[in-house]
């Protein structure tokens, strides 16, 4: 005699995980998605920026990232040109 399997069963053994889980598994990768858009000195230089900066308004994802910061910090610190200034004291 065969047994009555709901639909809703049926989509619990072919998709074992709750919609918490799978919203939070979309969530995650798209946190995981890098814009690396290489930006102008002059978008670098922008007061605007400074000034959205200063308001508390950062750009945590595109422009003002932790790797385009990091980015920056090790193009000075690896430049003698630039870093001259810093071995001197000023």
């Amino acid at each position: 005699m065969p047994t009555s399997v709901s639909l809703s069963d049926l989509l619990c053994l072919l998709f074992p995980f709750t919609v918490q889980e799978l919203q939070f598994a979309i969530v995650e990768g798209l946190a995981k998605i890098r814009l690396d858009m290489g930006y102008s000195d002059t978008q670098l230089d922008d007061s605007s920026r400074q000034y959205a900066w200063e308001r508390g308004h950062i750009d945590y994802r595109g422009i003002d990232s932790f790797d385009n910061i990091r980015r920056q910090l090790d193009k000075v610190l690896s430049d003698p040109k630039l870093n001259a200034g810093a071995s001197k004291g000023n």
